[in-house]
């Protein structure tokens, strides 16, 4: 007895899944007069909705690239130059039905996708709604990324989505060298980051103080704030209101120097200055420049050991006497057992580069991570800078990549 070849029981299979598909759509657009159809070429078959103008709206399973996708195909319209738009391979057909569906009942009629398929995802989510929120008070559209769930590329090719489906981005209206980056973290909750080309200018935003809440560490929980409310603050600060004047968002500190780290002090120096450009500073913001909030309690382990799961729980249980949240900076690392105990325990892990920026080494950690550091400020070793303060103009300096006594300085949004 004979078997079919590999190709004829796989492209079999793929007739029956797009009947299926077929059979779904023509349910949900029974009242716009067009009717779904399984067709082929020689070498693919796909689902398409004839149109009346003789074009059509197209599905296919595009499968001989990784990651593979369902494509959704059709013609521009007067209010949408979006027309193709991808799906992972194992969305479930019902949906993929529904999503084409959409396309015909809502796309084609200038109306555009509902939400969330008008931002590639197939379900809601907080921050898939709060793009709605923004959109919907007058932000343009394209002033607002999320990242779908698969992306296509110039040649039409499926590819992995590259970013966080937990956050988004917002364009400044007023200064398109800035961008705020929201995100959403699961214990943390929301965070806002500000991105700018200019050295010294990217770094955690204040929200809690925007938004009149006191917290001990720099976070504001996702039930701490309305979507609406959230919405409203980033429109004004961002430049998106006609009516209100002014930002409302601040940067907590700095943007740490670049740096040496060659020591166990240099270490603790550079521990301290990440951690305060990324919020881990007094509510009043008062205290010297090594001044973190007293919540929490730092340790810097500078040796060549990695650390293991009873190193942590020292810390934690030193921590633990003052009710303090540790926040551990080991030079070489965690083993694997120490970062999931630690993360159980709701300790901050870092670990610490030669150039003194601390890299989040568990989860936890990750959410009090600003998203971007970008062009950070050398340290100016002239001597009679050091000895006397700047005494060069700005336009003679050799270090002047960012200095905080630019000019422009308030444009850091400080």
């Amino acid at each position: 007895m004979s078997f079919p070849p590999h190709e004829v029981l796989q492209a079999e299979i793929m007739f029956y899944r797009l009947t299926g598909i077929v059979d779904d759509v023509n349910k949900l657009i029974a009242g716009s007069g067009l009717t779904a159809e399984v067709a082929h070429t020689r070498d693919l078959q796909y689902v398409k909705v004839p149109l009346v103008n003789g074009r059509s709206v197209g599905l296919v399973a595009a499968t001989n690239r990784f990651p593979g996708a369902w494509v959704i195909a059709w013609p521009t319209t007067s209010t949408c130059d979006a027309n193709r738009i991808a799906w992972p391979l194992d969305t479930d057909s019902h949906l993929i039905a529904k999503i084409m569906a959409a396309v015909v009942n809502d796309a084609l009629p200038g109306r555009g996708l509902p939400m969330p398929f008008r931002w590639g995802r197939v379900e809601t989510s907080a921050i898939v709604e709060l793009a709605d929120r923004l959109v919907a008070r007058g932000v343009d559209r394209d002033a607002v990324q999320l990242t779908p769930l698969v992306t296509l590329n110039d040649d039409g090719h499926p590819k992995s989505a590259d970013g966080n489906l937990n956050e988004l981005r917002l364009s400044d209206r007023n200064d398109p060298d800035r961008t705020l980056c929201i995100g959403l973290h699961p214990k943390v909750g929301w965070s806002a980051d500000q991105i700018m080309a200019r050295t010294g200018g990217s770094g955690r935003l204040d929200l809690a103080s925007a938004l009149g809440l006191e917290t001990a560490l720099p976070r504001v929980g996702a039930d701490a704030v309305t979507l609406n409310e959230l919405a409203q603050l980033l429109i004004v600060d961002t430049g998106w209101d006609d009516v209100s004047d002014g930002y409302q968002l601040r940067r907590y500190c700095v943007t740490p120097e670049e740096a040496s780290v060659y020591s166990k002090r240099c270490a603790e120096q550079a521990a301290v200055a990440w951690l305060r450009w990324a919020g881990v500073i007094p509510a009043d913001r008062r205290g010297g420049q090594d001044a973190l909030t007293s919540t929490v309690e730092l340790h810097v382990d500078y040796t060549e050991k990695q650390i293991g799961i009873g190193g942590v729980q020292r810390y934690k249980g030193v921590a633990a006497v003052s009710g303090l949240t540790p926040v551990v900076v080991a030079r070489s690392g965690f083993s694997k057992q120490a970062r999931s105990w630690a993360e159980a325990a709701e300790m901050l892990l870092f670990t610490l580069d030669e150039d003194g920026v601390l890299r989040p080494a568990n989860d936890l950690a990750a959410g009090y991570t600003p998203r971007e550091i970008g062009s950070r400020p050398r340290t100016c070793d002239d001597r009679s800078c050091m000895t006397f303060g700047c005494v060069m103009d700005d336009e003679f300096c050799f270090n002047n990549r960012g200095r905080y006594s630019d000019p422009d300085a308030e444009g850091l949004r400080l």
